[in-house]
């Protein structure tokens, strides 16, 4: 699913004259609806390698809803039209449009029959447990948006000569887009008192947008707690089902992969939000454009300890 995210921007040949972005959601909008139209699982008109991947997911009758990537492509094509966002809840609601969208389409393909059915016969007992994953990845998505923004911010100054940052609190604290501009581009001397008091006001307001993606990965994290006691309950409700049992022996601190792997992506975020923290959220020092080299090691032992 990460895959259709990254290569939203490949694939469409632009001719001259046609808004580019445009012409791309376009691309990926004409290839989910043939995949639509192939009721018989031809594989007709396939054009790329995603695509490629999603018709033989479909031919092999995995459960994947093409629904939540149509969703994705109509909330990019719509945030188009209001590139800034109004408010924080403006990020949050683009963020359950498009990031947890990709986190549900993973959930349903990861639930397929022929791929996890010990799981799907474990859902069949509580749909109190399903809700809960999906309240999951839907606050994962939302926290994505938001940790998403900050992280492009500085690309978006100095290469598309915008700030994508919510009006209200750039209005909250005093900020305008042209100070932001000068500040990231270098037209104001850093040791100067300008300086200071917008990056002073940039870093307050980094901190609140960081803190409602926490609250998001928190909320995310606590529903987690209770899908781990959910399923001793139905293990426990369930002693005389030998194949849910032997099934369950194989699954890490009590959680199935298939559950467990969309809750995944909150790991970047967790390290992302960390970094700011450690820098005192000042979204212009360059420290915070490292790789991060504890990313493997920490997804490595986040999956064994089935934390995120």
């Amino acid at each position: 699913m990460n895959r259709i995210n990254s290569n939203i921007n490949l694939g469409a040949k632009i001719e001259p004259g046609i808004d580019p972005v445009n012409a791309k959601l376009k691309f990926w909008e004409d290839l989910i609806y043939k995949l639509e139209c192939d009721s018989n699982n031809r594989g007709i008109m396939i054009e790329h390698p995603v695509s490629i991947l999603l018709a033989d997911c479909l031919r092999q009758n995995y459960n994947i809803n093409l629904r939540y990537l149509s969703t994705f492509l109509n909330t990019k094509k719509n945030s188009l039209n209001n590139q800034v966002p109004n408010n924080i809840e403006s990020l949050c609601s683009y963020g359950e449009g498009t990031y947890s969208q990709l986190n549900y389409a993973l959930q349903g393909l990861l639930l397929s029959e022929t791929i996890s059915p010990s799981c799907i016969k474990l859902l069949e007992n509580s749909i109190f447990l399903k809700n809960l994953i999906t309240d999951i990845a839907a606050h994962i998505g939302q926290s994505m948006s938001i940790a998403t923004t900050l992280i492009r911010l500085k690309y978006f100054a100095n290469k598309k000569n915008s700030i994508y940052l919510p009006i209200d609190l750039m209005l909250k604290k005093n900020l305008s887009q042209e100070q932001l501009l000068k500040i990231f581009q270098g037209y104001i001397d850093k040791d100067s008192k300008e300086f200071i008091n917008i990056s002073n006001s940039l870093s307050d307001l980094v901190f609140e947008m960081a803190t409602v993606a926490n609250d998001h990965l928190l909320t995310a994290r606590s529903k987690f707690s209770k899908v781990k006691q959910e399923i001793q309950t139905i293990l426990k409700d369930n002693s005389n089902d030998a194949y849910l049992l032997s099934c369950s022996d194989k699954w890490l601190q009590g959680v199935p992969d298939a559950i467990y792997i969309p809750f995944m992506s909150a790991i970047p975020l967790q390290i992302y939000l960390g970094k700011l923290e450690t820098h005192n959220f000042d979204i212009i020092n360059n420290n915070l454009e490292t790789k991060e080299w504890r990313l493997a090691w920490k997804s490595y032992w986040n999956y064994n300890k089935r934390l995120f």
